[in-house]
Order: C-alpha cells, then sequence, then structure tokens
C-alpha cells in the first residue's frame, strides 16, 4: 500500500500474490510479460518456485533484499534497463526529504542509540546492517550494533546486549511476539521506557521509494 501512494500511476495495480513462497504462477502467465524482475535474495533459496517461473519469462533477479547498499543496487539496476534519470530522479528525491525531516528529529536524537529487532520464535533477529539501518543513519541516528553481519540472533539470556538502545524499533507478526513479554525482554531499558516502537514488515526492504515511506515512520517512531 505504501509503493502504490508513492506511484500515482499504479492505481488499479493488483497484487496477487501475499508471499515470496507462494506465487501465483497461473496468474503470472496471462500478464505477458518479456521479463520477470525477481529479489535475488529469495531467488537464490529457490522459493520462488525458479523453474517454473522460467518458463513462463527470462528472469532477472534484483539486489539482496536487506542491504544497506540499496542506493547502488537501485541504481545499477535501472541503469541495465536504460533508466539512469530514473534512479537519480527518485534518489534526489529521497535525500530532499532527508534534508527536510532530519532536523525535526536530530535534537531528539542527540547522544541515544536505536536497534532494529524482529522477533524469531524464542529469539531475537538483531539487525545491526540493512536497509533499515541505513535509512536510520541517514537520518543522523546512531545505530546500535557489535559488529559487521546482517544480523545477530539473540537468545533471551542476551537480550541484554541491547540494554544500550534508547528506542528500539521491532517487528512482531503474530505467530512470533510472545518473546517480547519475557521477563529479560521486559527489563530492557527501552521496554521500560515503553521506547519499544511496532515496525512494519513490508517496510523492512526495498529500494527510494519504500526508504522515503520509512523516512516518516522512523521520525514518528521517536516523536511518540
Amino acid at each position: 500500500d505504501h509503493l502504490r501512494r508513492e506511484v500515482p500511476d499504479a492505481t488499479g495495480v493488483e497484487i496477487f500474490a501475499e508471499g515470496a513462497s507462494d506465487p501465483n504462477f497461473e496468474y503470472i502467465s496471462t500478464l505477458g510479460a518479456d521479463l520477470l524482475v525477481l529479489s535475488a535474495g529469495w531467488w537464490d533459496t529457490g522459493s520462488y518456485g525458479n523453474d517454473r517461473m522460467q518458463q513462463i519469462a527470462p528472469v532477472l533477479p534484483v539486489g539482496k533484499d536487506f542491504t544497506p547498499e540499496w542506493r547502488k543496487v537501485m541504481s545499477d539496476f535501472l541503469t541495465g534497463i536504460g533508466r539512469s534519470d530514473r534512479a537519480e530522479e527518485v534518489l534526489a528525491e529521497y535525500d530532499a526529504h532527508v534534508a527536510q525531516v532530519r532536523p525535526t528529529v536530530e535534537p531528539l536524537m542527540a547522544g541515544k542509540k536505536v536497534a532494529f529487532v524482529a522477533a524469531a520464535e524464542d529469539q531475537i533477529a538483531w539487525f545491526q546492517n540493512d536497509f533499515r539501518t541505513a535509512v536510520a543513519e541517514d537520518l543522523g541516528f546512531e545505530v546500535l550494533r557489535d559488529g559487521p553481519d546482517l544480523r545477530v540472533m539473540l537468545g533471551s539470556e542476551q537480550f541484554n546486549r541491547l540494554e544500550e538502545a534508547d528506542v528500539i524499533f521491532a517487528l512482531d507478526r503474530s505467530a512470533s511476539g510472545s518473546v517480547y513479554t519475557s521477563p529479560t525482554w521486559q527489563r530492557l531499558p527501552a521496554a521500560q521506557a515503553g521506547r519499544v516502537i511496532p515496525f512494519d514488515y513490508y517496510k523492512a526492504a526495498g529500494y527510494a521509494l519504500t526508504a522515503k515511506v520509512l523516512v516518516d515512520d522512523l521520525a514518528a517512531g521517536v516523536k511518540r
């Protein structure tokens, strides 16, 4: 939905699959596509049903879903299909939006750190270097991390590694959220201060249009 709002001429575009692991091959085959552009991250896992997808049309896997290098991935892709002008345009729009929003949040976050996590059954996935952290740093936020990995899995006995986070953006898909009620989670300073902010799964990865919307979500979160 957030992408439809950002692309005025997308009115009437149909969402024909809710998840990458369950594509509607029959519907896709009716589209008459000359090229299917898919997430390289999912493609590499075989989750799309790769053989069937390639029978419909040539496939172009693009980028890695959670990459902090989303600017380069997007620019390389659009340049490859002859749309480098569009890459420059949407990046300029994003940078202008960041320049507008950043002064409203920098004073609130001076000397404070943010963390990004997701519930995963009885563990927490702590995201340290991905799309979200890159956008947060564009806003001037200091991101809590302790290494170069995309994410680190934390058992409840390790939740104290998040103690330095003043604000935590937490993804909670309904099947996995119970870990946030655990005593070790509730002892975190951010949890005790009511500074655990729900995060939208569908904005965890993307390119310039999603990044622009994410800027607003992050700003709204720290202003709560």
